[in-house]
This record gives C-alpha cells, sequence and structure tokens, in this order.
C-alpha cells in the first residue's frame, strides 16, 4: 500500500487481533464476538483513519456493519478495490 500514491498506512492498536468474525465463531459466540468487534473498532476509530481496507472480505463485512451501526464515516474497502482506485 506505501507504493500507491496518497495512501499512507495508520496503525492502530491490536490491530493483529482477529475481529470477532471467524466463520461460525461468531455465530456460536455472539456476546465474545461483539466484544472483540467493538474493541477493534474503537482502536480504528482512535486511529484517525479514514479508510479501512483489508483483504479478507469476511472481516470486512463484519467491520463495515459494526461502524455502519456506530454511524461512523470510516469507509472500508478489499484491497483490490483500492489498487484499481489508484490505477484510474
Amino acid at each position: 500500500m506505501r507504493a500507491i500514491d496518497g495512501v499512507e498506512p495508520v496503525p492502530f492498536a491490536e490491530q493483529e487481533e482477529c475481529c470477532g468474525f471467524g466463520g461460525l465463531f461468531s455465530i456460536k459466540n455472539p456476546d465474545i464476538s461483539g466484544s472483540m468487534l467493538d474493541r477493534k473498532l474503537t482502536a480504528i476509530a482512535a486511529s484517525g483513519a479514514d479508510r479501512l481496507v483489508s483483504c479478507d472480505l469476511g472481516c470486512l463485512l463484519h467491520l463495515e456493519g459494526g461502524l455502519h451501526r456506530r454511524h461512523a464515516t470510516i469507509k472500508t474497502q478489499h484491497l483490490a478495490e483500492l489498487i484499481d482506485e489508484a490505477l484510474r
């Protein structure tokens, strides 16, 4: 991502931690999944980033839903979409 003009990766706390979606994990353990999501979204919001880019569609779905419910303005985007945008 650093090779894309105008893109500045922003580190955030616990960025290597799971978002809590993980296949059936979120279905079988909704309370734990929700707690993991909340912690992740709080860290993302605190980073000041305006866009969340990932290559995992499950995570993006989960995180985007959480951001939507928070009425956050952070845009979610798949890495392929970011690259496509940069090439235009």
